[in-house]
């Protein structure tokens, strides 16, 4: 890793399924216990109702903005990691970068390679942000009042701190823009860019 500075780690689980990552994440923090990274893992159990899914993405993210974490971590339902992706997407110190699997069924070992590329949309699973982004995103929030009303469960996280609605869906020109596309959009448009850093199983 570039630097040796510690490095504070929120990993979030949205997921119907709370036991579906953790087993993974058990060996990537063993790994990473030697590796000067303190990690806080955080469950959000939703249904498949898509804007349930987005609230839970935008508290999520309110959450990060307001704590002492140098990187956000997403992970959603089966999702896929191992502690050499996480190593490298933090070594990269790319603001917005996803870790996705290219998978050959015939052959199950990881690929000792992968390449990191620039792209237009990700859908967050995998997705590790950085906290500078993460103010950035919440200024543009500020100056155009992006809040919504807090339901019970996240009044009790929050209190009296804003919740930011920048996972939100919405239609333009008769186009649908999903919740995870207006993210992306919003963090084009600060000047950033995304990536994703592809994995293949060969």
């Amino acid at each position: 890793m570039k630097t040796m500075k510690t490095i504070n780690l929120l990993i979030g689980i949205i997921t119907t399924d709370s036991h579906v990552c953790v087993s993974i994440l058990h060996s990537i923090i063993s790994y990473f216990s030697i590796k000067n990274l303190n990690s806080v893992i955080m469950t959000l159990n939703n249904d498949i109702d898509n804007g349930i899914l987005m609230n839970d993405f935008n508290n999520l993210f309110s959450i990060f903005l307001i704590k002492d974490f140098d990187y956000l971590l997403c992970l959603r339902s089966q999702a896929y990691l191992n502690a050499h992706a996480l190593y490298s997407m933090i070594d990269s110190q790319k603001d917005l970068i996803q870790n996705v699997i290219i998978q050959n069924p015939k052959v199950f070992k990881l690929g000792k390679e992968a390449s990191i590329n620039k792209t237009d949309y990700i859908n967050f699973n995998n997705t590790l942000m950085s906290k500078k982004l993460a103010i950035d995103v919440g200024n543009f929030a500020d100056d155009r009042k992006m809040y919504y009303s807090s339901n019970v469960n996240s009044s009790k996280i929050f209190e009296k701190e804003k919740i930011y609605d920048v996972f939100s869906s919405y239609q333009s020109n008769n186009q649908y823009i999903s919740g995870f596309h207006n993210f992306c959009n919003i963090t084009k448009e600060l000047g950033y860019d995304i990536y994703q850093r592809i994995e293949i199983i060969k």
